[in-house]
């Protein structure tokens, strides 16, 4: 798999091993670190999960191209900025997403990594939290989570689903 990667992006090793080197760092320098594409709805819909469900701080690695920016996505940034979630562009964007395939086995983007550990993607970190594991694995990164005593005690309780009575009632 990460032969194809490589091969498609025509990523060096030598420079997917700094790359590597480079995502590793800011792995371990940051409880939690979601890599991303600013704009793509699972990356914003995992980002929304951390900082309006649970009110927990991430550090966001956008993988996009500065090109596609445009004046909503200008006010989208200072909206960032003043949320002070910190965002920023990397320069070597394909190497960085090369290197993450490689490291982690995951293609897709937004890729989660909690306490060092790698979490997964969009939907895999969405299924830990509708478990109740997310905010446990947040408490032993050491991350704050304010707004998750503000949920229910039980996550189904979110999206209640009708029983089998209210089912045939409805009928």
């Amino acid at each position: 798999m990460g032969e194809v990667w490589d091969l498609q992006y025509r990523v060096s090793k030598r420079r997917r091993s700094m790359a590597l080197a480079k995502v590793q760092e800011i792995v371990s320098a940051n409880p939690v670190v979601i890599f991303s594409e600013r704009y793509e709805s699972y990356s914003v819909c995992v980002k929304q999960l951390f900082f309006l469900k649970l009110g927990a701080p991430y550090k966001a690695i956008d993988l996009d191209d500065e090109k596609r920016y445009s004046s909503v996505f200008l006010l989208m940034n200072v909206f960032f900025f003043f949320s002070g979630q910190k965002q920023f562009n990397c320069g070597d964007a394909i190497e960085i997403h090369a290197a993450l395939a490689k490291w982690t086995g995951q293609m897709r983007l937004p890729s989660v990594f909690i306490g060092g550990k790698h979490i997964g993607d969009c939907l895999k970190t969405w299924d830990l939290h509708h478990e109740g594991k997310l905010v446990p694995l947040l408490t032993e990164a050491q991350v704050a989570c304010p707004l998750a005593q503000v949920l229910t005690e039980s996550p189904e309780d979110e999206f209640p689903q009708p029983t089998l009575e209210k089912r045939k009632s409805l009928e």
